[in-house]
Order: structure tokens, then sequence, then C-alpha cells
């Protein structure tokens, strides 16, 4: 399948290329110590957080002096609370009640969850234990509490799960019963003709891989069987768009990491389809690799045939907004992974040393 005409093919990215962003991350987007989301953007918990992880993907996270990883690592634990939650002040909950779709339990355990991961990949633990998660290790409040999550969003309801199944291992490890628990409860709800979840209550094949991402890698570190892997392998295939992106127009740096990582993880039955997920990650890479900016940064939107800028807000956060052709921190965490994990799926190895999360979920990959 073609790339859209006019569109130049970008080259594959050198090792000076990479170490070029990791610059821009540190020339340009830190800020007070921490990190910001885009230009103009405070520093905010999720940005510090999404810089350090990007340094670590990028391989150049030890290369920062010990002096700016201590600075970095302040910044974060800084935010913990009593409870161990971790909460960025400037958004409090009077503004978190403002937001339609994001309640305060949502953006605190988001901020949580990335704070937990950036602090692992600086090499410390947070200071407070996670008590808040305490009343979800128990049948009398977990069983319940999933019982309120409706599946026709199943990609917006999957962050929650992705949240409380990091913790709970976090706090009990790989042997979590409340973990094994919520995959138990997950296995009588899965779509046997997707491979997905959420798509027998109303959601969208799209939206159904969505969440699923969020899920496989928990079902993997655990040790559990994934099924209906060749349904969720052709779902994800079929809904591949003309210029090889999972979002149109011009992907998005989230929803084609979903498609990719899957496309990785899960292993086809037989050859036919093996060839066609590598068909089909062929035709991402391009498409993906446009995303990169002259200045070494990624931006939202890739720029594919129909494809306009428009004003992106992170979790519908205020502080992190960001105009989709310019370069963010999300875009410059997800877009190089995605070509990193297609590269290795399609037996390449990226050109500079990529380092993955040594946990689940976002950026975590079995093998390595």
């Amino acid at each position: 399948m073609k790339l859209p005409a006019k569109l130049e093919v970008p080259s594959p990215e050198t090792h000076a290329d990479m170490q070029a962003t990791a610059e821009f991350l540190e020339r340009e987007m830190e800020c007070e110590g921490g990190f910001r989301f885009a230009a103009g953007c405070p520093k905010t918990l999720l940005a510090t957080c999404f810089g350090v992880i990007s340094h670590e993907m990028l391989g150049t996270l030890p290369e920062l002096q010990a002096a700016r990883r201590e600075q970095l690592v302040d910044v974060i634990a800084s935010c913990q609370q009593a409870d161990g939650t971790f909460r960025d002040p400037l958004h409090p909950d009077k503004l978190i009640h403002t937001l339609r779709k994001f309640t305060p339990t949502y953006l605190s355990w988001q901020e949580t969850y990335f704070a937990s991961h950036a602090l692992d990949a600086l090499g410390v633990a947070p200071a407070k234990p996670l008590r808040f998660i305490e009343p979800f290790r128990f049948e009398p409040t977990l069983m319940p509490w999933l019982g309120t999550l409706g599946f026709e969003d199943f990609w917006f309801v999957s962050n929650y799960l992705m949240f409380l199944l990091h913790f709970l291992v976090e706090v009990e490890g790989k042997e979590s019963p409340a973990a094994h628990r919520v995959l138990d409860w997950l296995d009588t709800r899965q779509d046997p003709k997707t491979g997905f979840w959420g798509t027998q209550q109303g959601a969208s094949l799209f939206n159904g891989l969505a969440g699923a991402f969020h899920l496989y890698g928990f079902y993997q570190y655990l040790g559990r069987e994934i099924h209906y892997v060749d349904r969720a392998i052709e779902s994800t295939l079929s809904v591949q768009q003309k210029s090889g992106l999972w979002s149109e127009p011009g992907g998005g740096p989230c929803e084609d990491l979903d498609a990719v990582d899957v496309l990785l993880k899960l292993v086809p039955s037989n050859a036919d389809l093996d060839e066609r997920v590598k068909a089909a990650l062929r035709r991402a890479l391009a498409a993906l690799r446009a995303a990169r900016l002259p200045s070494g940064g990624y931006c939202w939107t890739s720029p594919q045939r129909r494809a306009r800028p428009r004003n992106v807000v992170y979790s519908g956060l205020p502080t992190l907004k960001v105009k989709s052709n310019k370069e963010d921190l999300w875009s410059i965490w997800f877009r190089p992974l995605a070509i990193a994990m297609a590269e290795l799926r399609l037996g390449g190895k990226p050109a500079w040393p990529v380092k993955f999360r040594g946990k689940p979920l976002l950026g975590w990959h079995p093998a390595l």
C-alpha cells in the first residue's frame, strides 16, 4: 500500500538523530528542574515523568549528570501525599472537578502511575507506601468497583484497570491475588469474536483495540494466557488506515503505539497471519517516522494526506496543551517507542540503544 502522494518517505533514524532528540528534551522541554509538556506549558508532574521515561527509552537517562537525575527525583517525590498518591499542585480538585470525563480518581491514579514508573526508571522507590490501594486488595471492595465500569467506552475504562493492576503488582508482587482476580474477571468478559473487550457492549473495534492494549502486557507479565490471539490480531489489522497508521487523519502517538504494541506482543498461530502483521508494520514505519520534526522532537499528528493541525489537550488538562503539528513530550516518548517496537517485530534492531520499561505496561516488552 503506497503512502499518499507528495509525501517524502522518511529515512530511518540514526543514533545521532536520537541523541538530538535527547538534547532537544533537555534544551527545549526542561522547565524549573522538571519538564513541560510543550512550548508555552508550565512544569507539571506528568510532563516530568514523560521526560524521564523518554530519556530512558532513548537510552540517555544514564548520561544525565547525577545532579540532574537527583533534581528530577526531587521534583517527582515532592508531589507524593500521605496516602501514597502523587498529586500535581497545578491540578487541584477545583480544576479536576471542571473536567467532563476525567474524574479526581482518574487524575490522581494517572499521576501516581506515571510517578511510580518515572521513579523506577531513576532507580528510586516512592518514599511512602501506596496505602490508598489497600481497599482494592480485597473482594468486598474490588469486585463491586469492577462492576461499575462501563465497557461501552473500553478505551477509557481500561486506563483505570491499567492503573489498578500496576498498583496491585507494586504492592503485592507478581503473585498478587488481587491482580489475578482482576484478570479472572476480565477472562469472563473478553469478546471471542474480536479478542478485545467492550465490543460486545457497543465499543467500536478501534476502541476495543486501544483498551486491550492496556491489558495484554499484564497478562504476559503475570504469566497468564491471552485468549483469542489470532482474532485480536485480525481485528487490529482490520482497522489499519491507508496511511499505515491506526487513526485518521495523521494518527496519534497513543493510537498508533497501541496497535504496534499489540502486533509485537501477540504471536500469530500461522505463517500467513505472521506475514500480514509484518506487512502492516512495514506500512506503518514511514508514517510513524514522518512525525519527526527538524528540531529532533516528534509531533502528535503525522503529516499525512488530509491531516490538519488541531489543538490537543492531554487528559483535558489546560497545563498540557499543544498544537498537533508541534513537539510534545507524549509524542517524543511514544513515536520513537512505536518505531523501535515495529523494527523489533520485523527482526531488525533500532539504531539507538533503546531501553524498554522494566515493568508493565506503557513501554514494556517481555523479551527485553
